[in-house]
């Protein structure tokens, strides 16, 4: 699951928060990383998937709620299914100490490397042994300091060998341009931007959470008739390891 200014113009809540000051950066770095993937995207072989961290693969709201606990002393929920609205954070803590905590999350070196893992050792093996014939690129929206490199060393910690990070504000150019085929997401804004920006061939799933069951917008209203959600991780890997296998089958 980013606060100060919008990070994101469409991407509503956590996910997409940063200081105003850094977002025009921001997206010249994403223009920069689209042109380099671009560049290189005839060398990528094989089905390329793409895995969201925080929500899916990471507990993000529990890293959330005990700095929070420590800085507001207010109790939030532990785990995403306590999460009835995206932005639980703006709605339990108000505008002010939510900002706080989040200002607490940007000048930290440690927090995104130290977040709880939602999922067993099991799917992170799954996850590793599909990497090593697949393309699986982890998108992730996180910010502040180091924020490519932390993620990196969580998850070599949680066994996937030299994972392949891209921090972006704009998961669907990135992902168009790397020729995404199968993503998944938690956050139903960013599987409508997926699929806008991939087109309507590419597999973009969405990882069930009581916060992404009611769209917020007509476009998202009509997205989730094509947009196949799944109860688990374990879930899509199934038809991810599928997908690859065919793909393996076709080289």
């Amino acid at each position: 699951l980013a606060f100060g200014e919008r990070r994101f113009d469409r991407i509503g809540g956590v996910k997409r928060r940063l200081l105003g000051a850094a977002a025009p950066r921001q997206s010249r770095l994403d223009d920069e990383r689209v042109a380099s993937i671009d560049r290189g995207r005839a060398a990528h072989g094989g089905v390329k998937v793409a895995l969201d961290l925080d929500g899916v693969l990471a507990n993000f709201v529990e890293a959330f709620a005990g700095l929070a606990k420590d800085i507001t002393g207010v109790q939030l929920p532990t785990h995403p299914d306590d999460c009835a609205h995206w932005d639980f954070d703006k709605e339990m803590l108000g505008e002010e100490q939510s900002r706080e905590v989040w200002k607490a999350i940007r000048v930290s070196g440690t927090f995104w490397e130290t977040v709880p893992a939602l999922v067993g050792r099991d799917v992170f093996e799954r996850i590793n042994r599909l990497s090593l014939s697949a393309n699986v690129f982890f998108l992730t929206s996180r910010s502040g300091k180091l924020p490519m490199q932390q993620t990196q060393r969580w998850l070599i910690g949680h066994g996937i060998s030299l994972p392949t990070v891209i921090c972006c504000e704009d998961k669907g150019k990135i992902a168009h341009a790397i020729g995404i085929q199968m993503a998944l997401d938690d956050c139903l804004a960013q599987a409508v931007s997926l699929r806008n920006a991939c087109g309507p061939t590419v597999a973009i799933y969405v990882l069930d959470r009581p916060y992404n069951r009611e769209p917020a917008t007509r476009h998202e209203k009509i997205a989730l008739q094509f947009l196949p959600r799944v109860a688990s991780v374990d879930e899509f890997l199934n038809d991810a390891e599928t997908q690859n296998g065919w793909s393996m089958q076709g080289r």
